[in-house]
């Protein structure tokens, strides 16, 4: 099964103390002190929080058990009694997304926001099909909620390869096929693949996996800063 935690932070201007930094994993506390901007820090600080905590769920352990490992440029993951615990991480406006699995996995939140940019994006970037598909929406909502599926899926699928934007957006399509998300990319295998997606509080959030079970918890950070 793969597990999905979604994390909204109820204060974007919390303080951020020593002692949630020292619990960081490894490569995290320098990373939040590159960034300049509170938010930025905050929900960095959130993202490997939940990330220890997700991780000792899955395991089934303590928090202490487990060892994240985030660094920059790499897909996170952690490490429990020598088994690897594949991750992926994502974060916009003030929800932090984490997903955990067995197997190379990747997950993406992003807010929908409706301006005309996302159409030159899709134009730009976008299979033709694609670009078909968030045109002939009815309503300018559900364009710009098109938009951000196709996006968020795509992220994702990046995500489970490892490869980031070095892939092109345009070398392989997400569609709905039958009420399922379908990724097509001659590159790759990707018939094995399980896609989710869904609409929350105005946050698109997808998730790829090989597994086809997925489970959504959702918190907000002050129960996850309860568990630390």
């Amino acid at each position: 099964m793969s597990d999905l935690y979604l994390v909204r932070i109820t204060n974007m201007n919390m303080p951020i103390e020593e002692e949630l930094i020292q619990k960081m994993p490894e490569g995290r506390a320098e990373r939040i002190s590159r960034f300049r901007q509170h938010g930025d820090k905050l929900r960095c600080l959130t993202a490997g929080l939940l990330a220890k905590r997700a991780a000792a769920d899955y395991a089934g352990c303590s928090m202490e058990a487990v060892r994240v490992v985030t660094q920059q440029g790499h897909a996170p993951y952690a490490v429990y009694q020598e088994k690897k615990i594949y991750m992926s991480i994502s974060h916009a406006g003030n929800y932090v997304l984490c997903m955990t699995d067995s197997s190379e996995c990747g997950a993406d939140v992003e807010r929908v926001k409706f301006d005309d940019e996302y159409a030159k994006i899709a134009q730009h970037y976008f299979c033709q099909e694609e670009f078909l598909t968030i045109q002939t929406a009815d309503t300018p909502e559900e364009q710009a909620d098109c938009f951000f599926k196709i996006w968020t899926m795509k992220e994702a699928y990046l995500k489970l390869l490892g490869v980031g934007l070095r892939k092109s957006l345009n070398s392989f399509s997400v569609s709905e096929v039958q009420k399922q998300i379908k990724i097509f990319d001659s590159d790759a295998e990707t018939q094995d693949l399980f896609c989710k997606t869904l609409l929350y509080d105005s946050y698109r959030i997808s998730a790829v996996s090989k597994n086809p079970d997925f489970c959504l918890q959702i918190y907000d950070s002050q129960k996850l800063f309860e568990f630390i």
